[in-house]
């Protein structure tokens, strides 16, 4: 599970006042993903497609993760899509120009 160099203790520190925020805190709910979730509303503008696509292909944690470890686009796009040759090089070519704009943030 990724913990984004955050030990258990400091991820739950961290996500609890998401929890305790919620109209109905769901017990399921992963940490990671919450914590990733919420880190997702600071790097991408709402509708920002590409955190979409990333976020939807790869669920918050994952695409969190790839950011964070700076996984070439390559590696990215595969994961996003690993059945799609045609196209490839164009998802890769956005995916890119979007973690241009996320790293700085």
């Amino acid at each position: 599970m990724p913990e984004f160099g955050l030990n258990a203790t400091e991820l739950r520190a961290l996500i609890a006042p998401l929890r305790s925020a919620a109209a109905e805190p769901s017990p399921s709910a992963d940490d990671a993903e919450l914590f990733a979730r919420a880190a997702w509303t600071g790097i991408a503008e709402p509708g920002d497609r590409g955190a979409g696509l990333l976020v939807a292909a790869l669920g918050a944690a994952t695409a969190l993760s790839a950011l964070i470890e700076q996984w070439p686009t390559e590696r990215i796009a595969e994961a996003v899509d690993p059945a799609a040759r045609a196209g490839r090089d164009a998802l890769a070519h956005e995916i890119g120009s979007a973690l241009a704009r996320w790293r700085t943030r």
